[in-house]
């Protein structure tokens, strides 16, 4: 083995999520972690709704990953093109009551670019998905590579003015499921 391959082989059995598991073993979500989860991300700018919310996605041009796809209402227009696309659909994979974050790992079906470059993105938050904390969210992931979103794009690089969008989607909505 050379010492590349030695160096990468310890890397590589040091990630944490090697050993996680899907299985949701933090402590219980009550309904008072979704009050919390929805009172960070409108602190962020974001905002919490309803499946009702899927309804305003119609006649509206989508970009989807195809794990997200099942749940979009017919009639919906997906378009191939991400930077085409009006709003951004994707299928999180946990959400954080502490900070209002959303992590949403890759995958064969999962490209994440629904996440980054529609100017709207719905992040789709099934039921039993929320933990409390990022800790809890951190030990759960399968993946090395996860996109977490807290909140909108924003930044204030120039002259410390906030401004949304910049480097993502410009609005953010998670939906309940």
């Amino acid at each position: 083995m050379s010492d590349r391959e030695a160096i990468l082989a310890r890397i590589g059995s040091a990630w944490p999520w090697q050993a996680a598991s899907t299985e949701v073993v933090g402590r219980p979500v009550e309904r008072e972690s979704w009050a919390l989860f929805t009172e960070r991300l409108h602190g962020l700018g974001g905002e919490v709704a309803g499946p009702e919310a899927l309804t305003t996605l119609v006649e509206r041009s989508v970009y989807s990953d195809e794990d997200a796809a099942a749940y979009l209402p017919e009639g919906v227009r997906c378009v191939d093109d991400p930077w085409q696309a009006e709003i951004g659909v994707t299928l999180v994979d946990w959400a954080v009551a502490e900070t209002g974050s959303l992590l949403i790992a890759t995958g064969s079906d999962r490209r994440r670019l629904a996440s980054l470059c529609p100017p709207h993105h719905y992040a789709l938050v099934p039921e039993g998905r929320l933990l409390a904390t990022l800790e809890e969210a951190l030990g759960h992931l399968t993946v090395r590579t996860t996109v977490l979103v807290t909140g909108p794009s924003r930044t204030a690089d120039i002259e410390g003015v906030l401004i949304r969008g910049v480097h993502g989607p410009g609005s953010l909505t998670a939906v309940r499921l």
